[in-house]
Parts: structure tokens; C-alpha cells; sequence
């Protein structure tokens, strides 16, 4: 139950309509930080492998590292800027460019050995298999006769 009407103080009124708006720009931004942009990622897990695919456009793969730290994957790289001319004006820039990193936990342990990346259009595809210790095994359940 509201104790006070949203017409009653309609300075707050306007004041909580700018806050929604600020914080709805600020999450249609895309992601940035003080170390570079991250690039979005996917993490899927099956009962024999974890595969991570991360959207890299215009990312050259020789610029990109790829690590497993403990439980974590660690993606990092540099997206260079391919401009030349600096006489034009902008009027808007949301092309990021710089360095990235991303650090994802692993929900298991991985067979590092085993790992292998894979770049195609932009897209980098991490597959991770698991440790033999990891994988889920299935237990049978004997039914006995009455």
C-alpha cells in the first residue's frame, strides 16, 4: 500500500522520471571501462565441455591472449583503431577501441591440454573440455521385486 500519491510532490515526480532516463542511457551504453571495452560473452556447458564464445569484430586474433588462471578464463587483447585522417568532425563516436580484458570463472575444472579456440567473422569460440574429475557421472537406481 503507497502512503503518498505520485501526484503529490511533483518535484519528486521529475526528479525520479530524469533518474530513469539517466539509468537507461547509461545501460544502453555500450560496456566501458577505465581498462578498455569488454566484448560480450557467451559461457555454455554440456556434460563433457564448457564452451565460451566472445564477439571480437574487427579484433585481429593475433591480438588476442587466451589463459586459464585457476578456475578463471582469462580473454584479453587490443582492438586498434584503423582511422588515419583525423580532419573529420565527430559528431557521435561509439566504436570502441583499445585494450580489453575479460576474467570469466569456470563453473568446473578444465583439461587445459585439451583446449582449443577457434576465430571465424568476428566471433572467438573457446572450447574448454572437462577434467575427468569434473564430468558428472550417472548413478543407477537398482529396483527391487516385492
Amino acid at each position: 500500500m503507497n502512503l503518498v500519491k505520485r501526484e503529490t510532490f511533483p518535484a519528486l515526480n521529475t526528479l525520479q522520471d530524469e533518474m530513469n532516463s539517466l539509468f537507461r542511457r547509461f545501460v544502453n551504453q555500450p560496456l566501458m571501462g577505465i581498462t578498455g571495452w569488454f566484448p560480450p560473452v557467451n559461457l555454455e556447458e554440456s556434460d563433457n565441455e564448457i564452451v565460451v564464445t566472445a564477439e571480437l569484430p574487427g579484433v585481429d586474433p593475433k591480438n588476442v591472449t587466451i589463459s586459464i588462471e585457476g578456475r578463471d578464463l582469462v580473454i584479453s587483447g587490443e582492438k586498434k583503431s584503423t582511422r588515419t585522417e583525423k580532419k573529420e568532425n565527430y559528431h557521435l563516436e561509439e566504436l570502441s577501441y583499445g585494450s580489453f580484458l575479460r576474467r570469466l570463472p569456470l563453473p568446473c575444472e578444465v583439461a587445459t591440454g585439451k583446449t582449443s579456440a577457434d576465430y571465424k567473422s568476428g566471433m572467438l569460440r573457446i572450447t574448454l573440455p572437462k577434467a575427468e574429475t569434473a564430468k558428472r557421472s550417472k548413478i543407477a537406481i537398482n529396483v527391487a521385486k516385492d
